[in-house]
């Protein structure tokens, strides 16, 4: 049976109790919030772990707070009271984590999700910092809170490829930096190596015959190609990855220390 209980402690939020198990929602005042406890003592003095609200469970396992006004001694009490209850109550723990993920999945689901090149060349304009998910997805976060996802499982390669080119933490212009790296220029041959325009630009992703770059203004090219031969994919893996390095120049220098050598 479900008991709602009113609570006073200065902090609007409610409480349902079933078996034991409290499962809340509060508002701290930095944001609304979300978790479960055992109903133990005064609502005041319970050790809670919680969710703030935005945050993904993968990202933010949670934690176990003591709200404020409990006596150290109290608190303490508390602990160990929590600790027991996690010990001695298996089932009701598994069903308050059971309705914290199935939460934090109906969560996800509300994330607007660009799995195909044609859905992100659709997606508004705006600069989003990354935080990879999976090797086949990644969230980006813009400077007002507004989280999307780029990529699954079942999406598509260049998306994946593209995913790949970037880092934790990197800031990232959508779709801009997608459509530049779909739309990259390609040197897979000596001679247009060599009469490339000549740049400073990091290496950010490779495969056995070819490598993506990337410049300072965000625009990227790639070099090489299963058809370019031995000479270029040695070079690409003689480079070090995210080192800036120029070209054609240090390509140059290469091909003459480096005879070309027969496929």
């Amino acid at each position: 049976m479900l008991t709602e209980i009113a609570l006073a402690s200065g902090c609007t939020h409610c409480c349902f109790c079933c078996s034991g198990v409290c499962i809340y929602v509060l508002n701290l005042g930095s944001g609304w919030g979300w978790g479960l406890s055992p109903a133990i003592g005064p609502i005041c003095c319970q050790w809670r772990m919680f969710l703030e609200d935005g945050v993904s469970l993968p990202r933010a396992p949670g934690a176990f707070r003591c709200l404020a006004g409990c006596a150290p001694g109290h608190a303490k009490k508390r602990a160990r009271e929590f600790v027991s209850f996690l010990m001695n109550s298996p089932l009701h723990v598994l069903m308050g984590l059971l309705f914290w993920i199935a939460s934090a999945a109906a969560d996800e689901k509300s994330i607007p999700t660009y799995v195909t090149s044609k859905e992100i060349e659709a997606v508004p304009p705006c600069t989003g910092t990354f935080s990879r998910i999976s090797e086949y997805a990644g969230s980006f976060t813009t400077a007002e809170g507004k989280r999307f996802i780029l990529g699954s499982p079942t999406g598509e390669q260049w998306v994946w490829h593209f995913l790949g080119t970037l880092k934790d933490g990197q800031n990232c212009k959508l779709p801009e930096a997608y459509l530049n790296y779909i739309n990259a220029p390609l040197y897979e041959t000596a001679a247009k190596i060599a009469a490339m325009p000549s740049c400073t630009a990091t290496l950010v992703e490779r495969s056995p015959c070819s490598a993506f770059f990337r410049m300072a203004d965000g625009r990227g090219f790639y070099i090489g190609d299963p058809g370019s031969g031995v000479q270029i994919s040695q070079f690409l893996w003689s480079l070090k990855e995210g080192t800036p390095c120029k070209l054609p120049q240090v390509f140059l220098e290469y091909q003459k220390q480096h005879p070309k050598v027969e496929n």
